[in-house]
């Protein structure tokens, strides 16, 4: 279960009941509109982000959710499984539009291909591969900025790494 609490004056609004296992990610959607929730019990949960009213349960994965995120416009939510794809749904019309597979790392825009034996592949959602880099290294964690222009990666070879992707030029910082 999650609890949903007004910013401003701290009130308990209501609490997402529904998954049958943990919740591993939240998000709100940029237009405070929708939450969705993502669990160990495989689905995500579409939620009204004013009242906590459940809207819909978004279902396909294999493996446990362990991420949701929401497009900028806040008319896509993706989801990351420990399945190894990632979902894309139709927030608004509560449709599955796409499932990438092998997708590691995501954001709204921006996905994340991980082989152990071809290159690592930054690809936007239309399947347009943005760069690509020798796979001479397990990633950590990969976080994306909030306006999506830098993306900071750390490695098993306790590398950090960043991609400009206005330029698409990957340097290491350490």
């Amino acid at each position: 279960m999650a609890r949903l609490w007004d910013g401003s004056t701290g009130e308990h609004l209501s609490t997402l009941k529904g998954h049958s296992g943990p919740i591993w990610s939240v998000a709100f959607s940029p237009d405070s509109r929708q939450v969705a929730t993502g669990s160990k019990d495989k689905t995500a949960q579409l939620w009204n982000g004013s009242t906590g009213e459940h809207v819909s349960t978004l279902e396909g994965h294999s493996g446990p959710i362990w991420s949701v995120a929401f497009s900028p416009d806040s008319c896509r939510v993706t989801m990351g499984s420990l399945d190894n794809t990632v979902r894309l749904w139709d927030a608004a019309m509560e449709q599955g539009l796409q499932t990438i597979k092998n997708a590691q790392f995501f954001s709204p825009t921006f996905l994340f291909f991980i082989s152990s034996d071809s290159p690592c592949v930054l690809q936007d959602f239309c399947g347009r591969p943005l760069c690509w880099f020798a796979n001479d290294f397990s990633i950590e964690k990969c976080l994306f900025s909030p306006n999506e222009r830098f993306v900071v990666i750390t490695t098993t070879r306790n590398q950090v790494l960043t991609i400009d992707l206005s330029s698409i030029s990957l340097k290491s910082l350490l």
